[in-house]
């Protein structure tokens, strides 16, 4: 548990080895996935069904068991519900003959 049991702002800790700071045990994440059963064969990133009620939150909350903290522990949630232990991450793709840019390149004609 390397919150220290609290809250904590975005990059304030060491990153994992993949580089990805915050990925375990600060907030649970929300994830575009629907919870339901995964497919009875091997997948590698799973995704779920195509509906359903609530979307799956993942990686636990700083306030859970360090078993609960890793990015397979999976919960869910109703979309619409509210809780302070609840985020997002924001990504980003880029591609690698481009590498990143500052801001999006301008479009002509437009300002």
């Amino acid at each position: 548990q390397n919150s220290g049991y609290a809250l904590h702002s975005v990059g304030k800790l060491k990153p994992n080895a993949f580089g990805i700071f915050d990925m375990h045990g600060n907030v649970w994440e929300w994830c575009l996935d629907w919870n339901g059963a995964y497919a009875d064969r091997l997948e590698i990133d799973p995704t779920g069904p195509v509906l359903g009620s609530e979307r799956v939150t993942r990686s636990g909350g700083y306030d859970w068991l360090l078993s609960k903290t890793r990015s397979s522990s999976r919960s869910s949630s109703h979309p619409m519900h509210r809780y302070a232990l609840h985020g997002f991450r924001v990504v980003r793709e880029v591609d690698p003959a481009e590498g990143i840019r500052s801001r999006p390149p301008e479009k002509s004609g437009h300002r």
